[in-house]
């Protein structure tokens, strides 16, 4: 029989230190604030055209 390796889940993230939309995004995403995500993900696209 093989052994198994118990890997812990979920795996934790680092926090990005910088500030930013990219700070906020990964703060979103981890609190899992998917209409936040959505709002700077579309202000993001806007401002780039």
């Amino acid at each position: 029989m093989a052994a198994t390796i118990h890997v812990p889940c979920p795996v934790r993230l680092g926090k990005v230190k910088a500030g930013g939309p990219n700070a906020e995004l990964h703060m979103y995403t981890t609190e899992k604030n998917l209409n936040k995500m959505e709002k700077l993900l579309k202000n993001g696209t806007e401002q780039e055209h």
